[in-house]
């Protein structure tokens, strides 16, 4: 047994006080368990220094929370919440003098800290306030301390090193995830005559919920898309793959942007169960037939400039993920062009803050930042950089994707 556990008083204090340190600190050293640790100090307490009731406090997460308590009378014996009066206290305090609703029960806090940070209170009482001699929390509280001291601060780095492993695991995870979005996003486009494209891709975290696309149907059809997943991090990474290799397995079988974009609301909601929507660009380049087709489902309306024309294409159905009758509010939009066009697709991480005045840039900004003289990747480089000097110094709030494509005319 070992030695804090026996119940009979020490007869010499010192070496009992000696004993019970170098046992808490085997314990701590042998990586014992929290429960554990808090066991062999409310032994040491209560049966071997006879302190008749006693509760801790100790801080995890963004709460207190009551890690032990015994002695409470039968009137009330249920642990007691935690007071916000005692973040105040900074050594150790009488509460006789003090107007707390813990005073009916305890007579001593020892507050604990890490460094500057408290992270835990022990709450002294004994049950008979009228006896003549001195009680066990007078006469023990320098030694109470110091346990409360090790164990407390024993239990902060069990606490903190979990944090750290945890930590650790998740970027683990997270680099993972970028990893596999890498791969999802393409970062080579078909060479084809009269075909260029650039796009750019600057998740908010390492990975992110913005995605887009283009699938040769053959030598001169394309069907392309863009889209934003709500929310950030790995769950909208999963379902922006989970709609990438939807697409790209429908376009194997059909060319409709309608089918498509309503077996995609379908999986959506499969599999979020209507938790998450997608603002989402289906369109098709013909380019023999010189035919632009488009669904818009909720998606920040591409900013397309053809025959001395400029148009947002804002015609389409609502977002993904919000209602299994997208068929019956569905339009789809067919545009000839004569020649060639230019598109630019974007999600809101870039023009997200224009709505309110703040940071982000409108369209018709976008667009004036083209120059014929430069390639669609300068353009997009030129859109991302005065983005970033508006913000001054402040992080995109949200994915940024931008897509942009442009057709010339050629022979077929």
């Amino acid at each position: 047994m070992p030695f804090a556990e026996q119940h009979r008083p020490p007869e010499d204090l010192q070496q009992f006080k000696l004993k019970s340190i170098l046992e808490i600190t085997k314990a701590i050293n042998n990586n014992q368990t929290t429960s554990e640790l808090v066991g062999l100090l409310k032994n040491i307490l209560q049966n071997r220094l006879e302190v008749e009731r006693c509760q801790m406090f100790t801080f995890q997460g963004s709460e207190w929370y009551s890690l032990f308590c015994y002695g409470m009378p039968d009137t009330h014996p249920e642990p007691l919440p935690f007071n916000n009066a005692l973040e105040s206290l900074t050594e150790i305090t009488s509460l006789g003098y003090r107007n707390l609703a813990i005073n009916a029960y305890f007579e001593v806090v020892i507050p604990v800290f890490h460094k500057t940070q408290a992270i835990a209170f022990v709450l002294l009482g004994d049950s008979d306030r009228e006896r003549f001699e001195l009680s066990p929390v007078i006469k023990h509280l320098p030694f109470i301390q110091t346990l409360a001291n090790i164990i407390s601060v024993a239990i902060e780095n069990k606490r903190l090193f979990k944090d750290a492993l945890e930590h650790a695991k998740y970027q683990q995870e997270l680099n993972l995830a970028r990893d596999v979005q890498n791969l999802l996003i393409p970062e080579q486009w078909p060479q084809k005559e009269g075909l260029e494209i650039a796009a750019c891709y600057l998740p908010h975290d390492r990975i992110g919920g913005d995605y887009y696309d283009l699938i040769p149907l053959n030598t001169y059809e394309y069907i392309f898309c863009i889209a934003d997943v709500s929310g950030k991090g790995i769950p909208a990474a999963l379902l922006m793959s989970h709609i990438q290799a939807t697409l790209h397995t429908l376009c194997q079988y059909t060319h409709n942007l309608k089918d498509i974009t309503l077996e995609i609301n379908k999986r959506v909601i499969k599999q979020t169960r209507y938790q998450k929507f997608v603002s989402f660009f289906l369109g098709k380049i013909n380019m023999r037939s010189q035919q632009l087709t488009y669904i818009n489902a909720g998606h920040n309306p591409p900013l397309l400039v053809y025959d001395s024309k400029t148009l947002l294409l804002d015609q389409g159905c609502p977002l993904l993920g919000i209602s299994d009758q997208l068929m019956h509010h569905m339009d789809v939009k067919m545009i000839h062009y004569s020649g060639s066009f230019r598109l630019l697709c974007y999600t809101d991480g870039i023009s997200e803050s224009f709505l309110n005045d703040r940071y982000g840039l409108t369209p018709s900004e976008m667009n004036a930042l083209y120059s014929s003289q430069a390639s669609l990747k300068s353009w997009l480089q030129e859109i991302v950089s005065e983005a970033q000097k508006r913000r001054e110094q402040v992080n995109f709030e949200d994915d940024v994707a931008l897509l942009a494509i442009q057709v010339q005319d050629i022979q077929f």
